[in-house]
């Protein structure tokens, strides 16, 4: 335990509370002058004072007298945990492109299942924002077929060729290459999938 600590503790709670100085020191009944000490860390306060303003100002007693070392937890390296879970997801995001809203709905029900175990939720609105905005682009994409084949032919419904098929079939390619340069930066632990389109989640 250290006095600026303690002192940094009380200070930040009695704000909190909207307290003064003095309000607290009416409160606790400890002197003004002893609170002032113990916030400014130029005394060493006894076990029952502190007790005594941990009860004025409703805060735990051992989280009061505890040290920043004590509070503070090492970081956790969490990707080698997430990253399978997210890799399982990219997956299940390009493999869903080949049913309508598949690619959509199954990472969905992933992300629900799994949620509990990613620290990085970031990562994996990412994957969803993605398969979100190619769902919009196949779709808008059907819609702009039909109007350059209206252009040039100008015969509406006119269909030589099966232009959405086409215009599918290459949008799920695409969906597989960008999905599968996302899995190469999962296998490296790299967290930071579809950094490159906006996160909705």
């Amino acid at each position: 335990m250290t006095k600026n600590n303690v002192g940094r503790k009380i200070v930040a709670a009695r704000k909190n509370k909207g307290l003064s100085q003095e309000a607290l020191s009416a409160e606790a009944n400890i002197s003004l002058s002893t609170i002032q000490r113990i916030e400014k860390g130029t005394v060493q306060p006894r076990s029952f004072t502190l007790k005594t303003l941990a009860t004025a100002l409703e805060i735990d007693f051992a989280e009061l007298i505890a040290t920043e070392e004590t509070i503070s937890k090492p970081s956790v390296d969490t990707s080698a945990e997430e990253s399978p879970i997210l890799k399982r997801m990219v997956m299940a995001g390009m493999l869903g492109s080949l049913i309508p809203f598949g690619n959509i709905i199954i990472p969905i029900l992933f992300w629900k299942k799994k949620k509990a175990l990613l620290s990085n939720n970031s990562a994996a609105g990412n994957v969803l924002s993605f398969q979100i905005l190619w769902t919009i682009a196949v779709v808008l994409s059907f819609f702009l077929a039909d109007f350059v084949i209206y252009l040039i032919t100008g015969l509406e419904g006119y269909r030589p060729v099966p232009v959405e098929l086409f215009v599918y079939l290459f949008f799920v390619i695409l969906n597989l290459i960008i999905s599968l340069k996302q899995v190469t930066k999962l296998n490296a632990k790299d967290l930071t999938v579809f950094s490159f389109v906006p996160n909705f989640f």
